[in-house]
């Protein structure tokens, strides 16, 4: 792995505002596939004849790509834009049997997996809230995970909620494992409780746990609320961003020069997410990497579905 292949956008209120306009904005490889059947497909696809490369696509660079970059050392010409098609896609040049064979089984780690477009160095969610991000369809595991573990109303979990938590939990850090374009990080951070006397706070909880399985440092408590946040909900992402003015304050000691892992329960528009690493960086994070138990079936806040 090589970290110096992650490139970390710098992060500002502009880039924010842009991202939320961005389409696509999220897609997993399964979803891509199922959508289009036969047409086109994305993943590692076979050389046609003898003599041949084989040819690596992914629905778009963001995510995908850092991840594959920073996971293997395949030469390959680097990823062109598909024309016509939400596709990007590279040959692989003299690729040793057993790096297709790797490369196959990690392909088939992240199937699922939710990359998402936005100003993190790379962004996953482990999958969608609804299987196959359709909003007929049942909660996937993850989802109905999150559902049960989530506490609403300042109440304090109860066991069920905590076993639900604690599944999520070794989710994360087994995917952590498997994807290992985060295991240079070694450090987690939660996304910070919009409230300042919550009982009980999810993401501090998988971000305290994952640590502790994968025994990297927790460094949530640099990263602290110093005032309630609003209800971000259906408010314009301007609006959005100065709500989140004064929230959030970051003890640039812990973070500097550290790649840091943002873990948070829930991607939705990802505003909050990328406010907080753009105050990472700013206390001189090197370059934040973000990942979610689900992504929502929409893109924003508001009560309508895409």
């Amino acid at each position: 792995m090589d970290p110096a292949r992650l490139c970390q956008k710098t992060i500002t209120r502009d880039l924010i505002t842009e991202m939320c306009d961005w389409k696509p904005r999220r897609m997993s490889l399964a979803e891509y596939n199922l959508a289009r059947g036969d047409k086109v497909h994305v993943g590692l696809n076979k050389p046609r004849k003898e003599g041949d490369d084989w040819n690596l696509a992914f629905p778009f660079d963001d995510s995908f790509v850092p991840a594959f970059e920073c996971v293997f050392e395949i030469h390959n010409i680097g990823f062109r834009q598909k024309e016509g098609v939400n596709l990007v896609y590279t040959f692989l040049k003299n690729v040793a049997d057993e790096d297709i064979e790797d490369l196959s089984k990690w392909l088939g780690d992240i199937d699922k997996a939710v990359a998402i477009r936005d100003c993190l160095a790379l962004s996953f969610a482990m999958d969608y809230e609804r299987e196959h991000g359709s909003p007929d369809n049942d909660r996937t595991e993850t989802g109905a995970l999150r559902a049960n573990a989530k506490t609403y109303g300042g109440l304090r979990p109860t066991d069920t909620s905590m076993r639900a938590a604690d599944n999520l939990a070794s989710r994360l850090a087994g995917f952590i494992r498997d994807i290992r374009a985060y295991n240079y990080s070694q450090c987690v951070v939660a996304v910070p409780p919009s409230s300042l006397s919550k009982p009980f706070d999810l993401p501090t909880h998988l971000a305290k746990t994952v640590a502790a399985e994968l025994r990297w440092a927790d460094l949530s408590s640099a990263v602290r609320t110093v005032k309630e946040r609003p209800q971000l909900k259906n408010l314009p992402v301007g609006e959005k961003l100065e709500a989140l003015d004064g929230t959030v304050k970051v003890e640039s000691e812990a973070v500097k020069g550290r790649v840091v892992t943002l873990i948070d329960d829930l991607y939705q528009s990802g505003v909050t997410m990328n406010y907080v690493a753009m105050k990472l960086q700013k206390a001189g994070a090197r370059a934040i990497l973000g990942l979610a138990c689900e992504k929502t079936l929409r893109n924003d806040d508001n009560v309508q579905d895409e």
